[in-house]
């Protein structure tokens, strides 16, 4: 499916109908890694309308040069909000760079954003993070997977597994082909949401539920990860 808002035709996935939950992925993939994770959790779960949509610059989502910081995604993300769920309320996910996006809507909708969740999130500031360590490896990568994929997979995931390789071929492989490098390279140095001048707050003050999942895995398809839950 595709909005455009502005001068950005938006593109996402949609499945079911409920209460809308809003997903976002993180940097250097597509809706499509997050949607692998979640839906067969959602699947099984009605009453949910679920929306993924491609972060500019990644899937088909093109960043114009107009793009020029996560301030302006936000504002994209905001009016995408608007557009598709008028003044309903929604639970937001996010995974990643995700996360960060998460926080700041759920920051900037208090009354709106009724519930939080952050999966291995990240912000400006993170910088005490551990190092990359494979946890789990059961598997040998098939002869003739390309180079440059391979060092993709065993850089990106800590648990190396038949099973996170499909999942990395279905749902990141596809996806860092469509990635638009120097457009993702000009949001991101500008990292930090101008907070101050936007009355932007956490998400864990804006009233809503909210929760964490967090680990040694820094993708959604495959890792070790501890869950910690709070209510607002």
């Amino acid at each position: 499916m595709e909005i455009t808002l502005g001068e950005v035709p938006v593109h996402y996935a949609e499945h079911g109908s409920g209460m809308p939950v809003l997903a976002l992925h993180g940097a250097g993939v597509d809706h499509r890694e997050i949607a692998g994770a979640l839906e067969p959790v959602f699947g099984d779960v009605p009453g949910f309308r679920r929306l993924y949509p491609d972060l500019p610059g990644m899937g088909r989502t093109p960043a114009p040069e107009t793009i020029t910081s996560n301030d302006d995604v936000l504002d994209l993300l905001l009016r995408f909000i608007d557009s598709t769920m008028g003044g309903e309320p929604f639970l937001v996910i996010g995974h990643s760079y995700g996360g960060y996006l998460a926080r700041a809507i759920a920051g900037l909708k208090p009354e709106q954003a009724a519930g939080l969740a952050l999966i291995c999130p990240v912000g400006a500031h993170t910088l005490d993070v551990p190092n990359h360590e494979v946890l789990v490896s059961s598997a040998d990568l098939p002869a003739g997977l390309d180079p440059d994929l391979e060092a993709t997979y065993r850089d990106y995931f800590v648990v190396q597994t038949a099973e996170t390789l499909r999942r990395f071929h279905e749902r990141v492989a596809p996806s860092v082909e469509l990635v638009d490098e120097p457009g993702l390279t000009r949001i991101l140095s500008h990292a930090s949401l101008l907070s101050g001048s936007r009355g932007y707050v956490s998400g864990a003050r804006a009233g809503c539920q909210w929760s964490v999942v967090a680990g040694l895995c820094p993708g959604a398809s495959g890792g070790r990860r501890t869950s910690v839950r709070h209510v607002a």
